[in-house]
């Protein structure tokens, strides 16, 4: 059938040698001139079938955007006009490489994936063909802090008294860990090789050695899902004891206000609360927004959004105590900072995306880091921020010329074949699969 003679076709393994030049920038969307040649069709994102870049991903101001909108596009635009001189790691070369072939006006399939959501896995299927070491340490709890603080200098991390891949020889006689049991603050035990907090455990003031121990032995023997992409599989396991950051003033919930920062080529360009991070935006500038519910994922307008479930489920407010004004209150005195840092962090990464997560509101230890990762998918974002996202990553691309690629590693078949060899049997839908064989990885 016509749709077999499809599918068969986009599982072709790639080949570098496209009659498409890759020496030189492709664009986004081609020029006039470039749609006629190639389709016959005029450069008003219907060249793209409706199914990549289409005119409503558009980076250029459009009628109907919201101010919001307005604001995420100049930001991102802003970011795109440097994205050709950003440093990245030499194997990510490739991926670019890969995405201007799947895009390029010579390509009939044109596969470049339509959505936030579609890069992302996309990114991660694409991350057991290619295996770049060089990104394990984003994912390494511990190394990430050695290198930052190494890099930008100390306190950027909630203190951490206890830290390593196995527990203290000297058991519950450990100096480090009875040190540790002695302050007067909750303490959070973590793994340094989990993934969507899979492996946390919080301890109060005052708790025994042999509790920590405890918490601590089971952190290390935790596993991430079968869900995320190859570097976090390759992280040494190990666990980290450090102090639990205090919730804002007035509110009913132990956990901290945290922030996270959206990194694009290198460059900030907003970031979202959480457990709120379809409500309110935090601007290049520092400004907070307060966004509609048009900027929720739901399926439906009646239905309830991804965060508001997840806050149901976890028991948490459905705003920030003190409502806006404390946000504000507590970004106003130290975006400066945070903005600087999550900049020379990214630019440390050497990647395209980046996310920075920060604690804040505690007057006494100010911001500080939890941790660096992707920006993962769109749950962390407001709906509109998500399509503007994807159109400045592939612009970005777009405007790097040369890298090279392995005919295999341009082949989504192949992503999905490493994958399962890696991982496990293949099972259900989306990139979920079995648990692997005792001991392997």
């Amino acid at each position: 059938s016509s749709r077999g003679a499809a599918r068969r076709e986009r599982l072709k393994p790639f080949s570098p040698s496209l009659s498409h030049p890759m020496a030189g920038p492709l664009r986004y969307p081609p020029h006039q001139e470039d749609a006629e040649a190639h389709s016959g069709k005029p450069a008003d994102g219907s060249f793209f079938r409706g199914r990549i870049l289409p005119a409503s991903t558009s980076l250029e101001p459009c009628e109907g955007d919201s101010d919001f909108a307005l604001r995420v596009k100049a930001d991102l635009r802003r970011a795109v006009t440097t994205a050709a001189q950003c440093q990245v790691v030499p194997a990510l070369e490739s991926w670019g490489f890969i995405l201007r072939a799947k895009g390029a006006p010579d390509n009939e399939m044109r596969q470049l994936p339509g959505s936030w959501q579609g890069l992302h896995e996309w990114r991660v299927d694409w991350s057991f063909a290619s295996r770049v070491r060089d990104l394990v340490w984003l994912d390494d709890k511990i190394e990430q802090r050695r290198r930052i603080e190494a890099a930008f200098g100390g306190d950027l991390f909630v203190p951490r008294p206890l830290e390593g891949a196995q527990l203290p020889s000297a058991g519950v006689e450990d100096p480090a860990l009875q040190a540790l049991c002695s302050c007067a603050w909750p303490l959070v035990i973590k793994a340094s090789h989990g993934a969507n907090s899979n492996a946390v455990q919080v301890l109060p003031s005052g708790a025994a050695p042999a509790a920590v121990l405890e918490a601590a032995a089971r952190v290390l023997a935790s596993e991430v899902e079968e869900l995320e992409a190859w570097p976090i599989y390759e992280v040494p396991k190990g666990f980290v004891a450090e102090r639990c950051y205090p919730p804002l003033p007035g509110s009913q919930h132990p956990a901290p206000l945290e922030l996270s920062v959206f990194c694009i080529w290198q460059d900030v360009i907003g970031g979202v609360f959480f457990p709120w991070p379809h409500r309110f935006w935090v601007d290049a500038s520092g400004l907070v927004w307060e966004l509609p519910r048009e900027e929720c994922l739901q399926k439906k307008a009646k239905d309830a959004c991804l965060c508001e479930k997840a806050r149901a489920r976890q028991n948490l407010p459905a705003g920030p105590p003190g409502g806006v004004g404390a946000l504000r209150e507590a970004l106003d005195k130290h975006w400066g900072h945070i903005a600087r840092i999550s900049g020379l962090v990214a630019k440390l990464a050497c990647c395209e995306e980046l996310r920075v997560d920060w604690f804040l509101g505690d007057h006494a230890l100010g911001p500080r880091l939890n941790e660096v990762t992707y920006m993962g998918g769109p749950r962390m974002m407001p709906r509109s921020a998500g399509s503007a996202f994807l159109r400045a990553i592939l612009e970005g691309w777009a405007a790097r010329g040369g890298g090279d690629c392995e005919g295999a590693l341009g082949s989504r078949s192949m992503w999905m074949e490493r994958r399962v060899a890696s991982r496990g049997k293949k099972c259900g839908k989306g990139r979920r699969t079995a648990r692997p064989p005792e001991g392997g990885r």
